[in-house]
């Protein structure tokens, strides 16, 4: 690549060896409306079109328009909707601080991003990017908290300055409960992971689950895999990697599968789908993993270069993932005011539960590390190595969680920085002598810790300048101030019952 004007998805997508194609029924709805053959949608059979964004809570927002009244906004030169800035950083009715005086939105409709929506006959989904409607001196039309814009520009830049593509795939952690006697319970009894017990034939989390995946499977979103997980009513389903704002964008539309099967299938409201981080004290959280991988656009063996001192902590990685990785590590624990945005979150940042412990460390196939070294090496190019974060779950933004990661990470191969650990392959850091510790290179004042609340989470964001360059200023105040206001709705609460009640806030939203 020589330039911005080459940055084009269909560009980046030619050259990617593992480029996943949309699917078939996304991809011919997209390519109709971009080639203006709005009839699409009317031999389809679709009447309905659920515009969705997604705000700095993880609340995924929705306008539904009629199949008429689309056709007639996309022969407009700007299709889009109207929308405040406000919807970006609403906790229920409440605005965050700063956010409601800034004025009306155009949600303009990326017409790529069509797909059937397989959960409810004669609908299609959509998603686009928030503009402003008239330029600002600093941004012009680009909106600075938009979280799929902020995701789109680490994109493009890791492509164009960097020289790297990512793919990402993740593990959905669900729990489906179903409300007994006003207490939430799980849909089923079975407690441990891949028990058998947890999808008999004809039950009906076999039903819903099977749903789901049919209907994803129909949407064209691959998932390999579907397991029952540890704790009552829990399940994992594993996605096909794809580009980063594809597979940010395909999530939305999982778990927006999930809950409408989840409610519909078998006896409607008594069944929600929940991705809770902390249900049960009892049993590991709910967790959303992300697991990437780093591919250099130019072959790294054309121009080859001395090898790099770090190369014997890993060997197996080439030094631009090495670099990658260094530059995740140096920033998680300010990332995870991005990746565990709740108190709730932090009930899985704890050791001897196999969520990623509490040590800024990374291992090949340990459970104890909050980065995992997934797969078996090959060459380079083929990318056989990628990276498990599990300090990640679903009360983030997944767009906004992504860009941090992916950013700082392109950071890390901009600056060529060097990889300082070795690999902790046999156990977590908590179960390591002093002198094991010294030889990883992980000793306490050597290694950090990961946050252990949201307020000191967000309090290492602002320490960060690194990462607040990436996200920009303003990003990160308003991110905060939208943060903060979430866990005072949250947590703001008291009585007898304040716990119980907070969990069933946090239950209903996520």
């Amino acid at each position: 690549m020589s330039g911005a004007d080459e940055c084009t998805y269909e560009a980046l997508n030619a050259q990617d060896p593992q480029a996943i194609e949309p699917s078939t029924n996304a991809n011919h709805i997209a390519r109709a409306l971009l080639e203006n053959r709005l009839d699409v949608l009317d031999q389809l059979g679709i009447g309905h079109i659920r515009i969705l964004w997604v705000d700095l809570t993880n609340t995924v927002r929705c306008y539904m328009l009629s199949r008429q009244h689309m056709i007639e906004l996309l022969k407009t030169p700007l299709p889009g909707i109207p929308t405040s800035y406000a919807s970006l950083g609403m906790v229920g009715i409440r605005v965050a601080p700063g956010l409601s005086d800034r004025g009306e939105l155009l949600y303009l409709i990326d017409p790529s991003t069509f797909r059937l929506c397989t959960y409810a006959r004669g609908h299609a989904v959509v998603m686009g990017i928030f503009r402003e409607k008239t330029p600002t001196p600093q941004y012009g039309l680009e909106v600075p908290i938009c979280p799929r814009t902020l995701l789109k520009r680490v994109e493009l830049d890791a492509a164009v300055n960097v020289g790297v593509r990512f793919l990402v795939g993740f593990k959905v952690f669900i729990l489906l409960q179903g409300p007994k006697s006003g207490i939430i319970v799980g849909v089923n009894d079975a407690e441990y992971t891949t028990e058998s017990d947890k999808l008999p034939a004809g039950a009906t989390e076999t039903l819903i689950m099977k749903g789901v995946v049919d209907a994803l499977v129909a949407a064209g979103i691959e998932v390999p895999m579907m397991h029952p997980e540890a704790a009552p009513g829990r399940f994992k389903l594993i996605t096909r990697p794809l580009p980063p704002v594809q597979a940010a964008d395909a999530l939305v539309f999982i778990t927006e599968t999930i809950r409408s099967i989840a409610f519909k299938r078998g006896y409607l409201a008594t069944h929600l789908a929940t991705f809770t981080p902390s249900l049960y004290e009892e049993h590991p959280g709910s967790g959303l993993h992300a697991h990437i991988s780093v591919h250099e656009i130019n072959d790294p063996t054309a121009n080859p270069k001395s090898p790099r001192d770090d190369q014997i902590l890993a060997p197996t990685l080439s030094d631009t993932v090495r670099s990658f990785l260094q530059g995740m590590l140096t920033h998680l624990p300010a990332l995870c005011a991005l990746t565990l945005p709740t108190s709730a979150s932090y009930a899985r940042v704890v050791d001897k539960a196999v969520s990623g412990g509490t040590y800024v460390v990374w291992g090949s196939d340990n459970r104890e590390t909050p980065i995992r070294l997934y797969g078996t090496p090959r060459t380079e190019s083929a990318g056989g190595h990628h990276f498990e974060v599990k300090c990640l779950d679903s009360t983030a933004c997944s767009y906004v969680a992504l860009a941090g990661l992916l950013g700082m990470g392109a950071d890390g191969i901009k600056r060529g920085v060097r990889l300082t650990q070795k690999d902790c392959n046999t156990k977590g850091v908590h179960e390591m002598s002093t002198e094991e510790k010294v030889e990883f290179g992980v000793t306490d004042a050597e290694v950090k810790r990961l946050p252990q609340s949201i307020e000191e989470a967000r309090g290492t964001l602002t320490m960060d300048s690194d990462l607040v360059s990436l996200l920009g200023e303003q990003f990160v105040r308003d991110y905060l101030s939208v943060n903060e206001l979430l866990q005072n709705s949250k947590e703001g609460l008291t009585g007898i019952n304040e716990k119980k009640d907070a969990m069933m806030k946090l239950i209903q939203k996520y």
